[in-house]
């Protein structure tokens, strides 16, 4: 199969851009993104979404569960022997991998009604203000969860185009730094990429 339908995207990414302006608030009830302490890393939710489950994965480089939210298409079903590019969407500081899921909803329409091609999209838990990095000085490894733990999980166990040019990123805030920042591992991996509306680090 070629990956053609991944040059849909670029559309995907614009509409979910627009759908991303409201995200991101924090309320009182949000972690404090200086305390790992205080970050939820598993955080189920019933968003009542078509084609979006929660799984978990155990992080060896953490030793703790982290969840995330999978999107399916309905192709996944009907058409077992087929395979899907795969969109990582990396949350903003105080999120968690139910915090920007509802996105899955806009996904779920724009493939239904023909305007971008079926993808599968993962939302990571990547901390509440981790900046997607491995931290030496806490238990955090966002980093090396996402890559060496997350990503084989996925690949392994949904049937995706395993392979870098069949994968998209994208981010909101803390996420859409991360996405930007040529230290990181992130976009080497993952290859395509999106930034919807990125924050400001000066040591990221």
């Amino acid at each position: 199969m070629t990956i053609a339908p991944l040059r849909k995207l670029p559309l995907l990414m614009i509409l979910l851009g627009v759908c991303a302006i409201g995200l991101g608030k924090a309320s009182a009830a949000d972690p404090d993104p200086k305390d790992p302490n205080t970050w939820r890393w598993n955080d189920p939710r019933d968003l009542a979404i078509p084609g979006l489950r929660h799984g978990t994965i155990e992080s060896a480089s953490m030793k703790r569960t982290v969840g995330f939210n999978i999107y399916l298409p309905p192709q996944y079903e009907k058409e077992p022997n087929r395979r899907f590019p795969v969109v990582y969407y990396l949350h903003g500081a105080t999120g968690t991998e139910s915090s920007d899921a509802g996105l899955a909803r806009y996904v779920d329409a724009a493939i239904s009604s023909g305007r971008i091609a079926p993808v599968i999209y993962v939302f990571p838990n990547g901390g509440a203000g981790s900046y997607y990095r491995d931290r030496p000085e806490s238990y955090v490894r966002a980093e090396t969860m996402l890559i060496r733990e997350l990503l084989p999980f996925i690949d392994q166990n949904y049937r995706t185009m395993d392979r870098p040019s069949a994968r998209g990123i994208c981010g909101f805030s803390m996420g859409g730094l991360r996405r930007h920042s040529a230290r990181s591992q992130v976009p080497r991996a993952l290859l395509h990429g999106s930034l919807l509306r990125g924050s400001h680090r000066q040591d990221a």
